[in-house]
């Protein structure tokens, strides 16, 4: 059984932490060994991974070092999910050679066949007005709130529910602006859900906020898209690159906009439609299972071996 072993850098952004359990995840159930431990001797050469590398860059590391005491130079490689990402790599002399890889998104987001994780999902935490809306932001900063309470306080006016995600830790803190806005009985604060249960919440939910860009590549968008649900988020390159320009992008100086912005994503059928449309195309070669394989020849390209 080959060997990996398998760090998350020190500056790791949360994308990059997700995706590398995501990976070892689907390495291990197709005959690879992950070693998270980081032992320092081994009898033949070890492949190294490293996700996160370079103030949070989004990518990954990967060095086939020789064995322990040889005096042979590793070869390396680094994968990015973004070619635009790559050409800056190689423009600023990174070395080794450089690979494209999409993040992986998981499959049960592509599923529309069970219902049983929307059931779980919504149950669990009481969910059960229409729209639904789904937001991923930094509720530490406070740009998430003031791009989203806006928005939500128009398009929820005559009911609905308010769902942010990551949010419970943050719950006492926040709670007041929500209740400033008249969104206390809509707003639910969600804990970290696991990949099936946000599935789920995917699925059975209306439109997906992407509200700052401050965790890095935006992993949850591309998931949400993948999803079938129609996405507003910042106009950020590289948030346009990820999401494949698949998304409703707003200025991120024009606060201002955001009520119309959303309003007008859940109003619009055709909008919808044309977003749906053009993230099951882009999106379909991101499916975890179809990626693991691209990540399995990328590791035997540089002297991992393979099952």
């Amino acid at each position: 059984m080959p060997e990996l072993r398998w760090e998350k850098a020190a500056d790791a952004c949360g994308a990059d932490s997700r995706a590398a359990d995501i990976f070892a995840e689907g390495l291990s159930v197709n005959g690879w060994r992950i070693d998270r431990k980081g032992r320092l001797f081994a009898r033949g050469p070890v492949t190294r991974v490293q996700f996160g590398w370079g103030a949070g860059h989004p990518d990954v590391r990967v060095a086939a070092g020789p064995p322990f005491g040889s005096a042979v130079r590793p070869t390396r490689m680094t994968v990015v999910p973004d070619q635009a990402l790559g050409l800056l790599l190689t423009e600023q002399g990174a070395a080794g050679s450089i690979a494209h890889l999409p993040y992986p998104v998981p499959d049960p987001f592509f599923d529309w066949s069970d219902a049983g994780p929307v059931f779980q999902v919504t149950r669990r935490h009481r969910l059960q007005a229409r729209p639904r809306l789904v937001v991923a932001g930094d509720w530490r900063l406070g740009h998430a709130l003031t791009r989203v309470l806006p928005a939500a306080r128009r398009v929820l006016s005559a009911g609905g529910e308010l769902v942010l995600l990551d949010a419970l830790g943050d719950r006492a803190r926040i709670a007041p602006a929500v209740a400033a806005m008249g969104l206390q009985e809509a707003a639910v604060f969600l804990p970290p859900l696991s990949d099936t249960e946000l599935a789920g919440l995917f699925h059975s939910a209306d439109l997906f906020m992407q509200a700052d860009v401050h965790g890095g590549y935006p992993a949850l968008m591309r998931w949400a898209l993948a999803s079938g649900l129609p996405a507003v988020g910042i106009d950020d390159p590289l948030t346009r690159r990820a999401a494949e320009h698949s998304f409703v992008a707003v200025d991120p100086s024009r606060n201002d906009v955001w009520p119309e912005a959303v309003a007008a994503t859940l109003d619009d059928g055709r909008l919808r439609e044309e977003i749906i449309r053009r993230a099951a195309q882009s999106l379909d070669a991101a499916r975890l299972s179809r990626v693991v394989p691209a990540l399995t020849a990328i590791l035997q390209e540089s002297g991992g071996g393979g099952p």
